[in-house]
């Protein structure tokens, strides 16, 4: 399903063929499978029950974040882990990272466990790097020469998502109007002490929530999912900061060297 390629639950961006544990966010392939047969064609924001207030502003969030060229920010993940016997625990991130349209990506991770993940795309390349007390390794894939087609081959080849994808890409309102249900407006609420406009959406496998900022560029300061298909309903909630629509990112922080001594491993693809 979408939310384009985001919902592989609990925020794990590139695990099997990366091994992060991350955000950006994101749904199970067997309950993805489970329901496709059910499952309706694609709705827009405009086809859904969506109240146009939110389709505004959720609008003007995805022509904020397509129209910088180069944008940095942070974020820090909460999110559950449901346990074999229902019960669930929470585990934590927090994200940097660096874009460079159309073709350029860098993205910096630590967990709650001290392990740090980095990622280096450059049109030609992904690259990732795990620098754990267990020693470093890193992964390589040839891969498409634009951030949007990055994004959706490695979810289709290897069955994995970057952290926060859907923000990444050139249409954002695109992919998070894509499968929508409803949509509402719940009005102006306060995310650490900065106005923002709270919208709530529903989705076929997924709920969510947005909070785009009221006053300034219209970014999202606070997004959460609620696996609605999954057991235990696990939440996923990302925590915004630091945003910069007018970076300067040196070329060089796209490209990737190997440090001495990191033991090259290969990348799983998805078994079909």
């Amino acid at each position: 399903m979408s939310i384009r390629h985001l919902f592989c639950r609990s925020a794990r961006s590139l695990t099997a063929a990366f091994g992060m544990a991350a955000v950006l966010v994101m749904a199970s392939a067997n309950a993805e499978e489970a329901k496709n047969d059910a499952e309706p064609a694609p709705m827009n924001a405009e086809e859904a029950q969506v109240d146009p207030e939110a389709a505004r502003i959720l609008k003007a969030m995805s022509d904020a974040l397509a129209a910088s060229e180069m944008l940095s920010g942070r974020a820090t993940t909460l999110y559950e882990v449901v346990q074999p016997g229902g019960i669930t625990h929470l585990r934590e991130e927090s994200i940097l990272f660096f874009v460079r349209r159309p073709d350029a990506l860098h993205v910096r991770t630590i967990n709650d466990e001290g392990v740090h993940r980095y990622f280096w795309y450059d049109g030609q390349k992904l690259s990732r790097l795990i620098d754990a007390e267990s020693g470093r390794q890193y992964t390589q894939i040839d891969v498409p020469d634009t951030l949007d087609a990055m994004l959706a081959y490695i979810a289709d080849t290897y069955q994995q998502n970057m952290p926060l994808a859907d923000f990444l890409y050139a249409d954002p309102y695109g992919t998070f109007s894509e499968h929508l249900i409803s949509g509402a407006y719940l009005g102006e609420r306060t995310v650490r002490g900065k106005p923002a406009h709270h919208l709530l959406f529903e989705s076929y496998g997924v709920d969510f929530e947005v909070w785009i900022a009221a006053e300034g560029p219209p970014v999202p300061l606070r997004f959460a999912i609620n696996y609605v298909t999954e057991p235990g309903e696990p939440l996923f909630l990302a925590e915004f900061e630091q945003w910069n629509l007018e970076a300067y990112l040196d070329p060089g922080m796209f490209g990737f060297t190997p440090p001495e001594g990191a033991e090259e491993v290969p990348a799983a693809r998805r078994e079909e």
